[in-house]
């Protein structure tokens, strides 16, 4: 399993040798589950079997619930900006 720093994400394997290629952070819905408090786990816990290691140790609590709500903007600017294509693909 690769997880050494700096690692570029085409080279990231799973536990398995397979790749494991970055999560899209715009996503709804993202490996550990859609809701806030399952982001907050995986950046704790980070995700068994996969390249994402835990952040308890290099972060604090505060940092973690930080990057939790930066990844709930990405995916709300994401959500909006879908909504605005297909709006303007529809047409007037």
């Amino acid at each position: 399993m690769s997880r050494k720093p700096g690692t570029p994400a085409a080279a990231l394997e799973d536990a398995w040798g397979d790749p494991a290629p970055p999560a899209d952070l715009r996503s709804p819905s993202l490996k550990g589950g859609p809701a806030l408090t399952d982001i907050y786990r995986a950046l704790l816990t980070g995700l068994d079997g996969s390249p994402m290691p835990s952040f308890r140790e290099t972060t604090t609590e505060e940092q973690r619930w930080d990057l939790v709500a930066f990844i709930a903007e990405v995916r709300r600017q994401a959500e909006k900006l879908a909504k605005k294509r297909k709006a303007e693909e529809m047409g007037p």
